[in-house]
């Protein structure tokens, strides 16, 4: 063990090999001497006889002295291992921590548990722990094996966990085919790569991936596709893959009762065709359990997915969604990419309706507030169903079937209060039931509350509980009609301790619909592990609600009640919330764009740790999920935060294709700027709009936005975000094709980087000059700027920047016709952008690879790496590479002859260059015109 267990101690080999000590990286040494702690790695625990250790580390080839280095390598590990004790055990040395200390033994158990499990999250958990190549620079023949080996459980994870994604809906084209293209006799991998194209609408590509297994697996192994395999292109043939739909339904209700006659009539409509039913009634009447009960008695009839969308009607400190921002999250849940969602609400709807034809899909509409809202959602065929609940009779939906909702009969009432607190307590106090009945309003969520405090008090009797809620009349009480649910809440509330009524009381301040740990500890200024306490202890007295696994959020009537309970802290926790929301954010930020740190505004910690983000997608992936919460956190009195979080969350909205979102919140953040004053905070708002702007194409907006901020940034003394600005106007005007003015505003950019001694900012610019060069034809001219520009995204250490300056020298050297030369250099931009998943580089990347392919006669190649960078464009809503893509898969098409389809991508580049205002367009129609 180690000698002191409260030093925190961490190994990581799944990658280079290393070691921190209280989170500081210890100093292991040569190769030779990792590879010793290497091998004591890998047998953790279990002692390693010397001579074993000497093969290990040197193999066949161990000099007469390897004893004696190893020992002195082993005196060193010591030193630098403070506080982890490596000692000669049963003829041999074993090193012992404990093995979560270890990443590969770490990933070993998330592993088992994923499996056990079918849990996608530990799976992510597990590969998330994955940096490189294991024991990256070590080269012993055992160590390669040993490499050999765990990048085959690695990959076994991988297949495991897609095979779970594909089956939930969830297919990674672009992570499939790089691993297909790794591994091309692996016929389960070229399956799930099948499915997952098949899905995405890319049927043909699908084909294609068969043929080419098929040849591979021939040409290396003699050998034909498994009958599965075969079995699966046919299924593609015939459009018969079993869909994979999403499927969202809340867990159902488990102490659902009454209600017969209500789900026999909506069962009943269903089955006479209705397509649409709707569901009205009181607060806290029951009409979401309902509609989730009669949705999962029919999901097997809907086999192409079940969506569940709170519209928010009645979320308390939330608006109810617009039918452009719900239509928004539905074409997304079915795949439609950011970038690809019109922004005209008619135009999503006719696009939402596209997307369900010959579907069989459920959409459950929760919260509705009126026939206006819902009615743009609505698909245009018969085969889906729809179910809407609403606190409103939705009338107007023609064709509908409605039904309100009373609340529950006395016996029923009864029957919901036996099923919680048992039927002998019940029938032990009939009077005093129906007294608690009564004064729940029969309303089931008051019903169950109360009893669920009964269940736990095994010493009370019902009488005492109904005296206890007459006693709780005189609290602020919910209204609904002429019923009052308050009462039940005011009870549960009232039999927490102190810690729980806090924060019951401090959760009505989240912002959002749902929550974890780390806002619940923001607000109550605690720990996480006692924060995750509190959590846990209000779900357990069902004041929470637990969505999904480590998510939480309050029913909106005691959402409503918790947000009227007055706290003394409330100020101050809803600071610490902005708080940690801001700091978290530009951690995230900081791993998604690390190269854009030193422009982003300095936030202060906040003093609940924020998640650790490990990788890019981490990141991305919290983001996405706290994305409401961030947004609705920004609609705040304190609004020096709604400023801040606009400028750290710009370039996240701006890569994910959020555009609706960041219109709002850039909106919000110049209003809130200008109302206190602050011209750089204006400034960066303004610059935020524009950028957005640009990002949609609208380049005459984005010039005029980027030129305001100039001002204010020139008038509030803020060299170093005007110099970003320049270069920002630089290429707008450059996808405008105004050259000699973009030059000007680089140059501009590239004096303000040097004097600011910003080596980012002036590589960023000198690129951006190389770039027009090139244009020009000024070849020499532009290469020296690109490896100038290197050179000083080398010295900064950018890795994001010198994949950059690595695709443009490789794309100048394509156009001198140097491919070799062309496809080293992006050879090395790709490994920079797949090592630390910068996806928007990614697809830079492969479209120039894609051109360095076709000009070099490899047309084949140019269409894989086209097609992936398409997937990604699609995926992250990045329309320029879209269209270069398309643009680049058109010439490899017209190259092999496939004319039709040539013309198909052509058609898509020239509306996309045509949307986007860019050159591009007019080439490709003069070629289409004299082909």
């Amino acid at each position: 063990m180690s000698a002191d267990n409260s030093i925190p101690v961490e190994f990581r080999v799944l990658g280079e090999v290393e070691a921190r000590i209280d989170g500081i990286p210890a100093d292991l040494g040569h190769a030779r001497q990792r590879s010793v702690l290497a091998v004591l790695l890998v047998e953790l625990n279990n002692p390693v006889p010397v001579d074993q250790l000497v093969d290990r580390v040197w193999g066949e080839r161990a000099p007469n002295s390897a004893r004696e280095s190893l020992y002195s390598y082993l005196s060193r590990l010591r030193q630098a291992l403070t506080g982890v004790t490596i000692v000669r055990r049963s003829g041999g040395y074993v090193l012992s921590v404990n093995p979560d200390a270890v990443d590969l033994h770490r990933f070993s158990r998330l592993i088992a548990q994923a499996r056990e499990k079918s849990d996608i999250g530990l799976f992510e958990a597990a590969l998330g722990l994955w940096r490189g190549e294991p024991f990256a620079g070590l080269t012993s023949p055992w160590l390669v094996a040993q490499r050999e080996d765990l990048e085959q459980q690695r990959l076994a994870a991988e297949l495991d966990r897609n095979d779970l994604e594909l089956s939930q809906g969830i297919g990674r084209v672009p992570e499939l085919s790089a691993r297909a293209a790794q591994f091309p006799l692996d016929e389960r991998l070229a399956g799930q790569l099948m499915q997952a194209l098949h899905r995405s609408g890319r049927q043909s590509r699908a084909l294609a991936v068969y043929d080419e297994t098929r040849r591979a697996l021939a040409d290396q192994l003699g050998i034909d596709p498994s009958p599965e395999l075969t079995e699966l292109r046919q299924q593609i043939l015939t459009n018969s893959v079993t869909p994979a739909g999403r499927f969202e339904l809340p867990r159902d209700v488990r102490q659902f009762t009454g209600r017969t006659s209500e789900l026999r009539d909506l069962l009943r409509s269903v089955e006479q065709s209705g397509s649409v039913a709707a569901i009205d009634g009181m607060a806290g009447i029951g009409k979401t359990a309902l509609v989730v009960r009669l949705a999962h008695q029919l999901a097997p009839r809907y086999p192409d997915g079940q969506l569940f969308l709170d519209l928010h009607a009645y979320t308390p400190g939330s608006k109810p969604l617009t039918p452009g921002a719900a239509l928004d999250k539905l074409l997304r849940a079915v795949g439609v990419a950011g970038a690809a969602i019109p922004d005209d609400t008619e135009e999503r709807a006719a696009l939402w309706r596209a997307k369900l034809a010959g579907q069989r899909m459920l959409i459950v509409l929760d919260n509705a507030a009126e026939t206006a809202q819902v009615r743009p959602l609505l698909p245009g065929t018969a085969d889906c169903l729809v179910l809407i609940t609403s606190r409103q009779r939705l009338t107007g939906l023609d064709g509908a079937f409605v039904r309100s909702l009373d609340v529950l009969s006395a016996g029923e009432a009864r029957e919901l209060f036996a099923r919680v607190v048992g039927e002998t307590r019940t029938s032990a106090e009939p009077v005093a039931v129906s007294d608690v009945l009564r004064l729940c309003g029969y309303l089931p969520l008051a019903i169950r509350l109360a009893a669920a405090r009964l269940q736990h008090r095994p010493t009370w009797t019902v009488t005492h509980l109904a005296g206890r809620l007459r006693d709780q009349r005189q609290l602020t009480e919910l209204q609904s009609d002429d019923h009052s649910v308050a009462t039940a809440f005011s009870l549960s509330y009232q039999q927490l301790d102190a810690g729980q009524k806090r924060m019951f009381r401090l959760l009505g301040r989240v912002p959002g619909a749902d929550f974890d740990v780390y806002p619940a500890a923001a607000l109550g200024d605690l720990s996480l592990t006692e924060a995750d306490r509190l959590l846990e202890s209000l779900l357990d007295a069902h004041l929470l609600l637990q969505p999904t696994a480590g998510r939480y959020r309050l029913h909106d009537l005691l959402h409503a009640y918790a947000s009227q309970l007055e706290d003394p802290d409330e100020d101050a926790a809803h600071k610490r919330l902005l708080e940690f929301y801001l700091h978290a954010a530009s951690v995230a930020m900081d791993a998604i764009a690390p190269h854009e740190r030193h422009r982003r505004v300095e936030v202060d910690p906040s003093s609940t740790p924020v998640p650790e983000f490990t990788s890019y997608d981490t990141a991305l992936a919290w983001l996405e999920t706290e994305r409401p919460n961030l947004l609705a956190a920004a609609v705040t009195e304190h609004r020096e935060y709604t400023s801040l979080l606009s400028s750290s969350l710009w370039r996240f909205l701006y890569l994910r294709g959020h555009h609706d979102d960041a219109m709002t919140l850039h909106t919000n953040a110049l209003q809130a700027a200008q109302a206190a004053g602050d011209r750089v905070l204006e400034g960066r708002a303004i610059y935020s709009l524009g950028m957005t702007f640009e990002r949609l194409g609208r380049y005459e907006d984005a010039i005029d936005h980027i030129k305001r901020a100039i001002e204010v940034f020139q008038e509030t003394g803020m060299r170093l975000l005007e110099g970003h600005a320049l270069n920002s106007l630089g290429m707008a005007l450059s996808w405008r094709a105004e050259t000699d003015e973009a030059m000007h505003y680089y140059e501009l950019a590239a004096t303000v980087g040097r004097e600011t001694a910003t080596g980012a900012l002036e590589g960023m610019a000198l690129d951006n000059i190389g770039i027009e060069l090139a244009d020009q034809g000024r070849h020499e001219d532009a290469i020296t700027h690109f490896k100038q520009a290197l050179a000083i995204y080398e010295a900064i250490d950018s890795m994001y920047l010198q994949g950059s300056a690595l695709e443009n020298l490789g794309a100048i050297f394509t156009r001198l016709g140097e491919y070799e030369r062309a496809i080293e250099h992006l050879e090395s931009a790709l490994d920079i952008a797949l090592s630390a998943r910068y996806r928007d580089q990614e697809a830079e990347v492969r479209n120039s690879m894609g051109v360095a392919a076709r000009r070099a006669g490899d047309a084949a190649s140019a269409l894989a790496h086209h097609r992936e960078a398409l997937a990604i464009g699609q995926e992250t809503g990045l329309l320029i590479c879209q269209a270069r893509a398309h643009d680049g898969l058109g010439w490899a098409y017209h190259d092999l002859g496939d004319l039709r389809t040539c013309r198909e991508h052509w058609e898509q580049a020239i509306r996309l260059y045509t949307e986007l205002g860019v050159p591009g367009a007019e080439s490709i129609r003069l070629v289409l015109e004299t082909s």
